[in-house]
């Protein structure tokens, strides 16, 4: 029986599901997303996805592949929390990787990052975990990505998703959009508007992977930390961290230790 968290779901905010037209971004959505990521709040919230992967992960050792891996932001912050990873981040999108390599100087010795697609994980497994931060809403076809997450286990692993949630609180999305068009960032207001339609519901993502415990995400301590590191206005840390809250669904999903390729 799924092990998902029996709790009833509220309406979603977009009932249907949007898929964006391309999986990978264009070089403009790129740019624009590199410079908020650069931004404090931008390096604050990777911080706190970081401090967020490393509590639910366990572990300060072994090898993590990231999927959906983008310019390199989250690969980069996980490194840095925990030194003892070794992290291959991987994306489609050429370009992407090559941001990735080159932002913020020479990655660490245990950070790469790799060409690869997300339904077909063999090359860079066997993995002790293996994760998918913000970019499972870009899949077009998620349950292939899920199995290929699961193939690429080692016996024992882990599989993380924190996404977007179409079936977001209401009032985090439109202050989220208010504030994007508040900084005049309305390509990035474009970018999540498109992404929260394109986004699964809690009980979709624990449709789509029976056996994780799924539910809304909750800050662990260290991540709120992490956060009001880059922002630190603890009004404003607080704000943002209810507003990530009332977007953001994790998954969860352990591997059995008997189990080869996930199993």
């Amino acid at each position: 029986m799924s092990s998902a968290l029996a709790v009833s779901a509220p309406h979603a905010l977009f009932p249907l599901r949007v898929p964006e037209p391309s999986e990978p971004m264009t070089p403009g959505e790129q740019e624009a997303f590199a410079a908020w990521t650069a931004s404090p709040v931008g390096r604050g919230l990777y911080a706190a996805l970081a401090a967020q992967a490393h509590a639910r992960l366990g572990r300060d050792h072994g090898r993590v592949v990231s999927v959906g891996e983008g310019d390199g932001a989250f690969a980069r912050a996980l490194a840095a929390r925990a030194p003892g990873l070794s992290i291959v981040g991987v994306d489609v999108a050429p370009e992407a990787v090559a941001r990735a390599r080159a932002s913020g100087g020479p990655p660490p010795p245990a950070l790469r990052f790799e060409v690869g697609s997300a339904y077909d994980l063999a090359p860079f497994g066997p993995a002790d975990a293996v994760v998918c931060v913000l970019a499972f809403h870009h899949l077009h076809a998620p349950a292939r990505a899920v199995a290929a997450a699961r193939a690429a286990l080692a016996p024992g692993g882990v599989l993380w998703v924190l996404d977007l949630r179409r079936d977001a609180d209401c009032g985090a999305y439109l202050r989220t959009l208010a504030a994007y068009e508040a900084e005049g960032a309305a390509l990035m207001g474009r970018l999540f508007d498109a992404s929260v339609r394109a986004a699964h519901t809690r009980d979709e993502l624990a449709g789509l992977l029976p056996g994780a415990r799924v539910a809304p995400a909750r800050l662990v301590p260290a991540a709120r930390a992490a956060l009001a590191a880059h922002v630190p206005d603890a009004g404003a840390a607080a704000a943002i961290a209810a507003d990530a809250e009332g977007l953001w669904v994790e998954a969860l999903l352990r591997a059995d230790p008997a189990a080869r390729g996930g199993g």
